[in-house]
């Protein structure tokens, strides 16, 4: 099941808890352990990344609590560059919280039991038929399961820097539906074709022209197909799916060479942050233009606990760009 993450609203002076789904903002982490600065902060510059992304996912028949960060750095200089884009998988196996978890779920199952009961005589909705279809929000869904959160110490900063923060906002999850339809330009649109004349100046000395630009488009089944995907469900920002496949950008980079030929040892795809992001965010100013964030975690959750049975472990974290633009 692919499960598609939207904007839903700011979250404003709200503060954020261990049930949200966010963008920007600062972190929140298991019972105030904070992750070493080593995998949090910049490889190119050392400065400590902004949250881009923090989502609680633990797995579905596991009590443990579990969330996944992706950190970018705010410095136009690190932008695509390795290190300036990390991810993070943090991991709390508390024997108490896990006991309170166990009681929580047994306690929803037997409500889901007894609730048709009650209305054994009335309308049977929805919401209360346990033989009902999967809402993306049940039991089945990685992010609806309960945990222990505390915010982030008062502090995001490196030294006497306070780190650029991203505006903060709630996301809300829903199964990935693909319409039918096909999505065509309006017949009165025309494309410009002096446009395609046009020499586009790349970060390096190179010129395209704009024809180029298009040829390499149509040229890429890759990022034909991602495009085709994504039209479906234009306004996504993020996409989970553990265990599945990853809708790459282009079939011209370092990354898709890794994933597709390569792949990830010991690792599974989790879940990519989608281009939609940028402009949702992209009043913050950060120098950002990437395709996509993929995010692939450790196939067995394996992780070294400190003695709050909190621990923290980087994961492979690949960017895809454009491909005219990209750095490598």
């Amino acid at each position: 099941m692919v499960l598609l993450g939207f904007i839903d609203e700011p979250v404003g002076d709200e503060p954020t808890s261990f049930e949200d789904i966010f963008v920007g903002g600062q972190p929140s982490y298991f019972k105030d352990v904070r992750p070493p600065t080593e995998i949090t902060n910049c490889k190119n510059c050392g400065g400590q990344l902004s949250l881009l992304l923090q989502a609680f996912a633990p797995f579905q028949d596991e009590l443990y609590d579990r969330i996944i960060y992706v950190f970018m750095c705010p410095k136009a200089e690190c932008s695509k560059k390795n290190g300036s884009v990390r991810a993070i998988r943090g991991v709390c196996k508390d024997p108490k919280l896990m006991e309170e978890n166990k009681s929580q779920v047994e306690q929803e199952a037997e409500e889901r039991v007894v609730e048709p009961v009650k209305d054994l005589f009335g309308e049977l909705t929805l919401d209360s038929n346990p033989f009902a279809s999967a809402n993306p929000f049940s039991s089945g869904n990685p992010f609806d399961k309960k945990g222990k959160l505390h915010p982030a110490p008062v502090g995001y900063k490196t030294g006497e820097n306070v780190t650029r923060i991203i505006s903060i906002l709630f996301l809300y999850v829903e199964e990935e539906t693909l319409s039918p339809r096909k999505f065509n330009l309006p017949a009165n649109m025309e494309i410009d074709e002096s446009v395609l004349d046009a020499e586009i100046e790349t970060e390096g000395s190179a010129k395209l022209k704009g024809s180029d630009i298009k040829q390499a488009i149509d040229d890429d089944d890759t990022f034909n197909a991602f495009t085709e995907k994504v039209e479906h469900n234009p306004s996504q920002v993020l996409r989970y799916h553990l265990g599945g496949k990853p809708l790459l950008y282009n079939s011209k980079d370092e990354i898709y060479q890794t994933i597709i030929k390569a792949k990830v040892p010991g690792k599974q795809f989790e879940l990519q942050i989608m281009p939609k992001l940028i402009m949702d965010i992209e009043k913050d100013n950060f120098e950002m233009d990437w395709g996509t964030i993929i995010v692939y975690t450790d196939t067995n959750d394996a992780i070294e606990l400190d003695e709050e049975f909190v621990g923290y472990k980087e994961e492979w974290c690949g960017v895809q760009y454009e491909q005219w633009n990209s750095p490598l």
